[in-house]
């Protein structure tokens, strides 16, 4: 049989070469007989055909071949068949033989131009195959490489879209799943092929994979308001055990309104990740509208703690300060919410918070300076101006000058015109008038019941250069502060200090310790025996020595509070010691250099008011040394003998002042230098700064010059007036430090 078929084969060559075609056919005939499925027997045969001119038959023979090469996979062979098929002449096919030639021929000239890299001319034949056999996935498939080739991923996305439909509903899942990866690689957005991979990734036991993809597809349908269909999504990626996926559904529930399924999905979320900081805010809006206002405030306090600047939880605690009547907790945020958004230059929201915190607080200053400094830095001069009059108003309406003078200026700065609607702006600096007047000048005061009568026309005031006939009422203006008047709109001054005191606590709760300390002085001299001011004082000082800015007596606020970030205790407490020992320093050297400058002796004068103070020293029963030991040597640069602090002399009667007290035990926590000293000096604490300063003696003895400063501070608490104050004044420190001085070694302070 063998032996025959290969004798058959030699003759239908040796035909086919000689050009005997009737002969050559019979032959090839005979060998597919012999074997139906000899394919290269039945492409022989076609050849045959088509030189005789029998173009049906030779067309179904290469058909034939060519589908039987392409089941085999053998590509090459097939299209090489295609290719002898496109010369085939059409006249003697029917009508479905002439489309698959035409089809043919298109596939043809495509495969030629894409070899030639014309890729426009192929994707316009394999375009043409696709509009006439549109089932024709292997040519879709070309389309679609062409497409990605030129760069058109929307139509090479399309074309793999439909290939790979095709390969799903046949079950070739393989094939299917890696056109629908190209798909979602050229068109994220591709949700149906998004939602086909999640399946089959699925399928093939990629879970991680497919919960990506319901993920996705989830997040998608919450963009567009669909939520239905994202909460079907993200339910196929529960199933596959996702984390995230309980988060999104609970954002899913929390847009349906569903807030108690949402809280319970959150939850189980955050058992995992417990600070995800969106969860948890999702978590506080659920307890927000389920009327739990503690626990979302908490909630929203937390996230803040984390991201200061998290305008979503800012927001959400302002609302509910507002819900709690807390309405100054509640401006506070929206102010902070305003700075929040200047700093990000996204004015239209500062402008909204900061209207939102003056609505529900229309005399808050801090609300109309940062409205103008957004006004200003928007260029709207004319809004500016306005925000900051009414800021001034408001400043004067509270009697707080130091603010409606600020923000006078500003006005001034901007827009001088709007002052002329405001006639009290010259009130303030009247009424600060009187100070300076009664201490400048207490002697003019006897001409000045004269005119008084005729102070009643008080606009006058500032016309009062025009009375030159009478320079001697020049004062006139003195009296003008309109003392009866003044208690119609200032407080008394009790009601000044109780307000000055909340300032100040107000202010160490920002940890502003120079302005708290400032309006505790003010309120001191107002009431200087009011022992709620006193205890507040004392606490700010030694909470200050002790590296602390705030008192204890501050109320904290119900949460907490976004603040910029702020230096420690301790870098505040060495910064401030810093600058005061630099600035004492500096005042040391300046004095070393006067005396330097001066005189080596004293003059006749200085010898005076130095006698007549160790006179009065002597007097008050304070021992002074009196053995010369360097006459006219300065204090400052000569090494002083041993200095002994003795306990309190037997022979000082037990009624007689003892203005130094022995040197008490100083507790381990408190600060002993000259600057805790100098401040407790400058507050008129004198008690204080002599103990530190007795202390500071006691551990180095050789301070000529601490010597000195305890001996001014017990003249003056001896005698605040001086016997023979008329005669001698106040001798300056500088002055006395220059002084020669008399030492004894020795010497025993009591």
């Amino acid at each position: 049989m063998a032996d025959d078929k290969k004798l058959i084969v030699k003759t239908a060559y040796m035909y086919f070469q000689e050009g005997r075609w009737d002969k050559a056919i019979g032959e090839f005939k005979r060998l597919v007989a012999l074997d139906p499925e000899d394919l290269s027997a039945r492409n022989m045969l076609a050849d045959a055909y088509g030189k005789k001119g029998l173009m049906k038959e030779a067309y179904e023979e290469y058909a034939y071949a060519a589908e039987g090469y392409n089941k085999r996979a053998e590509g090459e062979k097939s299209h090489a068949i295609y290719k002898k098929m496109a010369k085939l002449e059409v006249g003697n096919l029917d009508a479905a033989q002439q489309k698959k030639q035409r089809v043919i021929s298109l596939m043809v000239r495509g495969d030629s131009a894409n070899e030639q890299g014309n890729y426009e001319e192929a994707a316009a034949a394999f375009q043409e195959v696709v509009n006439i056999d549109p089932e024709n996935w292997d040519v879709v498939a070309k389309l679609a490489e062409l497409f990605a080739r030129m760069g058109k991923n929307k139509e090479a996305a399309a074309q793999y879209f439909a290939v790979a439909k095709s390969y799903q509903e046949i079950r070739l899942f393989k094939k299917a799943l890696v056109l629908f990866q190209k798909v979602v690689e050229m068109e994220p957005s591709n949700v149906d092929a998004r939602l086909s991979l999640g399946d089959l990734l699925a399928r093939e036991g990629q879970e991680l994979e497919a919960r990506k993809e319901f993920q996705a597809v989830a997040e998608y349908f919450i963009t567009q308001d669909q939520l239905d269909k994202a909460q079907q999504c993200i339910q196929k990626a529960i199933q596959l055990k996702s984390i995230d996926a309980h988060y999104l559904l609970g954002e899913i529930l929390i847009k349906k309104g569903q807030f108690d399924e949402a809280r319970t999905e959150l939850e189980a979320f955050l058992k995992i990740k417990a600070s995800h900081v969106q969860a948890q805010f999702s978590l506080g809006v659920c307890l927000l509208h389920k009327g739990s206002l503690d626990e979302a405030l908490a909630i929203f306090g937390k996230i803040v703690g984390k991201q200061a600047d998290h305008v979503d939880a800012l927001e959400k605690m302002a609302e509910i300060y507002q819900k709690k009547g807390a309405v100054k907790d509640a401006v506070a945020q929206h102010l902070s919410l305003g700075q929040i958004f200047i700093g990000q230059r996204i004015m239209d929201r500062a402008e909204v918070s900061i209207r939102r915190a003056l609505d529900l607080d229309q005399q808050n200053i801090d609300g109309y300076k940062k409205l103008g400094e957004l006004f200003e830095m928007r260029g709207m001069k004319q809004e500016a101006g306005q925000a900051y009059l009414d800021g001034m108003k408001s400043a004067q309406a509270q009697n707080i000058s130091a603010e409606a003078a600020i923000c006078e200026q500003k006005v001034k700065a901007i827009n001088p015109a709007l002052l002329g609607v405001s006639a009290p702006v010259a009130e303030p600096a009247a009424a600060a008038a009187p100070a300076p007047v009664v201490a400048a000048a207490p002697v003019a005061a006897a001409p000045a019941p004269a005119p008084v009568p005729a102070a009643a026309a008080a606009p006058i005031v500032p016309v009062a250069p025009v009375s030159a006939a009478a320079p001697v009422q020049a004062p006139v203006p003195k009296p003008v502060a309109v003392a009866p008047a003044k208690p119609k709109t200032a407080l008394s001054p009790e009601q000044q200090a109780k307000r000055l005191l909340s300032m100040a606590q107000s202010a160490l709760r920002q940890n502003l310790y120079d302005e708290a300390v400032d309006f505790l002085q003010q309120a001191q001299r107002l009431m200087p025996e009011d022992q709620e001011i006193k205890a507040a004082y004392q606490q700010v000082l030694r909470g200050y020595a002790k590296g602390v800015t705030t008192p204890k007596a501050a109320a904290p606020t119900p949460a907490p509070v976004p603040k910029a970030p702020v230096e420690s205790a301790v870098d505040m407490e060495a910064r401030i010691r810093g600058q005061v020992e630099q600035e004492m320093k500096e005042r040391m050297e300046r004095e070393i250099s006067a005396k330097a400058a001066a005189p080596s002796g004293p003059s006749e004068e200085e010898k005076r008011i130095m006698e007549e103070t160790r006179r009065q020293i002597v007097e008050a029963n304070v021992a002074v040394p009196q053995e010369p030991v360097f006459e006219s040597m300065p204090v400052a640069p000569t090494p002083a003998p041993e200095v002994v602090l003795a306990q309190p002399a037997p022979s000082i009667p037990a009624a007689a002042p003892v203005p130094v007290q022995p040197a008490k035990q100083v507790q381990e926590d408190e600060h002993i230098t000259e600057t805790m000293a100098e401040l407790y000096l400058s507050q008129g604490h004198e008690d204080e700064a002599l103990r530190i300063l007795t202390e500071i003696l006691r551990k180095d003895p050789a301070r000529g010059d601490l010597r000195l400063k305890i001996s001014e501070i017990q003249t003056k608490r001896l005698f605040p007036s001086g016997p023979r104050a008329s005669a001698a004044p106040v001798v300056p420190p500088a002055a006395v430090a220059a002084a020669p001085v008399r030492v004894k070694p020795r010497v025993s302070y009591v």
